[in-house]
This record gives C-alpha cells, structure tokens and sequence, in this order.
C-alpha cells in the first residue's frame, strides 16, 4: 500500500524529507503547487494532458515488460497475459483522456498540450536520473507494502548488505 500522505512529509525546519520526495514528479508537476494539483482545484486540462502521457507511456513500459518474459513455463505465459491485459487498460485510459482534450480544444491545441507534457515527461526523467546519479545509486522504495516505517529502514539495509555480500561472493569467485 502507498501511503500517499506520508509521501511529502516536513522536517522541522518544513523542508520535505528528502528520503519521501520524488524528482519525478517535482519536475513533471513544476510551476504547479500542491494546492493546485488537489482533486477539487486541478484544471481539467493538466489533468488530462499529464495523465495522458503517463498512461500511454505506462502501456507501452507493460507491453516492454510482457514481451521480455520466457514462454516457456506456465507462470510467466500467466504473468504476461495480466501484463498485456494492463497495458489494455493504460491504453484506454489514455485514450479516453485524449478524447476528453479533444472535446475541449482544437486538434493543435490538443497537440501543443500533448507536446508541452511530454517535454516535461522528458525533463522529469532526466531529474530522476540525476538524483539517482547524485545519491550515489541509492533510491527509495515506491511502496512498502505493510512494512511500518520504522521496519523500512532496517529492511533497506538488510538488503543492501545482502546485495554487498552477494557482489563480494561473487568477486570472489
């Protein structure tokens, strides 16, 4: 589970704790504040053209990930079905957001938007590629599903010195 309140949580001197902030969406939702984005003031048109592109993108990344299983056993021919039927999902979902724009705007208008979002799609991964880089490789779990927040942290480093262990074993082999 997601806890989606804990996701921007302040330190005392009301800087969001570093751990919890994503770059993704600091740069994909810039110049919006988080007041702007909530459900009863976002304007529609954000809202369509921002998650237009990450549902069709979303579909795309599903179709990638399906594609790259084996068929060659039982779980993965199941695991790819559910995969491909998501990315029919994302799929409508995205194509039903860029039908609301449609009935909204112009077709340019339309494009222009789609564009502007995609560019920001771009530079958002471009910020979460040079967070990465600067953190040394170290990012955050997106979930942590039913692990307390004070576990999170020990299980982190319990599989980071498994993975130090494991890198070490294998030099060593």
């Amino acid at each position: 589970m997601i806890d989606f309140k804990a996701t921007a949580e302040k330190k005392p001197d009301s800087q969001p704790d570093e751990r919890r902030r994503s770059p993704f969406f600091e740069a994909f939702y810039e110049g919006y504040d988080k007041a702007s984005l909530a459900p009863d003031q976002i304007d529609w048109l954000v809202f369509f053209a921002s998650t237009h592109i990450l549902e069709l993108d979303a579909c795309k990344d599903f179709v990638r990930m399906a594609n790259a299983l084996p068929d060659d056993d039982l779980a993965s021919i199941n695991l790819k079905k559910g995969m491909l039927s998501i990315a029919e999902d994302e799929k409508g979902h995205a194509a039903y957001l860029l039908e609301a724009m449609h009935r909204r705007l112009p077709a340019g208008e339309v494009t222009s938007l789609v564009d502007q979002w995609r560019s920001r799609k771009v530079d958002a991964m471009m910020a979460m590629v040079q967070s990465l880089l600067q953190k040394g490789g170290n990012f955050p779990s997106l979930t942590q599903d039913g692990v307390p927040s004070e576990m999170s942290d020990s299980l982190s480093d319990g599989l980071s010195d498994s993975l130090s262990n494991r890198a070490t074993e294998q030099r060593a082999a």
